[in-house]
């Protein structure tokens, strides 16, 4: 469920650009950059209420432009790359299973021994 909703804010907040077409990226950079382009998502969908919907959306921008910084990529390539896993929903599934497991593992507390 959690994974439906992230993906419905992608969706939401991707546009189509203008920019040059570049290489789509391989899976497991696709991986690392959608996994921190999600939790921008969920931050920015957090902090802000709905009454600050421009603060939301500005905020949002600042944090996508920071998450293609850090993995060395486009806006273009990103949005590139989306569609090309959009249109591949197996490699996409792939891709989205696992962010979801590396997320849930990270989440579990281990059990500690009595």
């Amino acid at each position: 469920m959690r994974a439906v909703v992230f993906i419905c804010l992608i969706s939401i907040f991707i546009s189509c650009g203008n920019e040059e077409s570049e290489k789509v990226l391989p899976p497991e950079k696709m991986e690392a950059v959608l996994f921190d382009f999600i939790m921008a998502e969920a931050h920015t969908n957090t902090k802000y209420n709905v009454d600050s919907v421009i603060s939301a959306q500005k905020d949002n921008v600042r944090l996508q432009k920071k998450v293609f910084a850090i993995h060395g990529i486009s806006k273009a390539q990103f949005e590139q790359s989306f569609d090309y896993y959009t249109e591949h929903s197996g490699a996409m599934l792939k891709i989205l299973d696992s962010i979801i497991a590396k997320e849930n593992r990270r989440n579990v507390e281990p059990v500690k021994a009595l």
